[in-house]
Parts: C-alpha cells; sequence; structure tokens
C-alpha cells in the first residue's frame, strides 16, 4: 500500500499506472490467508476513496482511481 500511495501522490504520476498498482494491491489482499486481509482491505478502500476525493478537489474532470465496479469485480 505504501509504494501505491507513494506512486499516486508523485507529481506527474501516471493514472493508468496508479490505477494498475491498486489493482494489484487489492487482488493481493483479497487472495491474502490471513486474520489481517480484511483490515488490509478496508484500509485500501479507504486510500483509494480518499486519493479520489482529493483528485475531485483538484480537478473535477479526473478520472476516479479504480471505477466502483471494477473494484467490485476483484472483491
Amino acid at each position: 500500500m505504501k509504494v501505491c500511495e507513494e506512486y499516486a501522490s508523485a507529481n506527474g504520476s501516471d493514472p493508468s499506472t496508479t490505477g494498475d498498482l491498486w489493482i494489484q494491491a487489492l487482488t493481493y489482499f483479497r487472495d491474502l490467508e490471513s486474520p489481517d486481509c480484511e483490515i488490509c482491505l478496508e484500509r485500501a478502500l479507504s486510500i483509494i476513496s480518499n486519493e479520489k476525493d482529493k483528485e475531485k478537489a483538484k480537478d473535477s474532470k479526473k478520472d476516479e482511481i479504480l471505477s466502483p465496479l471494477l473494484v467490485l469485480e476483484i472483491l
């Protein structure tokens, strides 16, 4: 998650690459067989949601990091 957050907050980061990183992170946490997997998923979803809000504040025309439908498909 740290890598995803750092890349997303970097100047000039590519939105499609940011989305790909989050897809990999969500898929990893989904498949994780640990008691902490739900906590990790919740934290990742919270970060994605907050990043989306930050992007909307900057420019309302920017795309979402991940579409809600894609997140549902992953989970």
